[in-house]
């Protein structure tokens, strides 16, 4: 029987013949530092329980969207990944509402992003007059991450506001 160091245990397992080793598996819900113990019984008696053994779950990926930027042409952006854990498949899209004649959509795959690391992206080249909402998505499986800012294009040069707004 396994203590999992979460509050849960597993069911007796076996039985089976003396020195044969057991296995069984577990998943833990959050991140953290799980003291794993186990124990046997036979026939006759049951053991206490065995020292613990420590079982690191890191905290998975996670995203972040920084500031968006405009200048010539396009807008750029820098996702970073803030968790524990490397991320792959990152797929990402840029969408402009209201301002842009062309470019009003960009989507793109990121292959990988380290934990900690970073990697900017690009629009398509944009071209439009007037007021913009610019909303960045990334998502990978265990989660998505948004950012939206108002901004403004005039002719081919767009203009990001920090704050968000319009």
């Amino acid at each position: 029987m396994f203590d999992w160091g979460d509050g849960t245990f597993s069911e007796w397992l076996g039985p089976f013949p003396s020195g044969t080793p057991a296995e069984e598996s577990h998943s833990w819900d959050e991140a953290g530092i799980y003291e794993v113990k186990v124990k046997a019984k036979d026939n006759y008696s049951e053991s206490d329980w065995s020292s613990s053994h420590p079982i690191n779950i890191l905290e998975g990926p996670s995203l972040k969207i920084d500031v968006i930027r405009g200048g010539l042409f396009r807008v750029k952006i820098v996702i970073k990944n803030i968790g524990a854990v490397n991320t792959t498949e990152v797929n990402w899209r840029i969408s402009l509402d209201g301002g842009a004649w062309i470019g009003k959509e960009t989507t793109g795959k990121i292959t990988s992003i380290p934990a900690g690391g970073e990697q900017a992206i690009n629009s398509k080249f944009i071209l439009g007059l007037g007021e913009t909402r610019v909303t960045v998505t990334a998502e990978i499986p265990e989660g998505t991450a948004t950012r939206e800012q108002g901004g403004k294009i005039f002719l081919f040069y767009i203009t990001v506001y920090p704050g968000g707004d319009i």
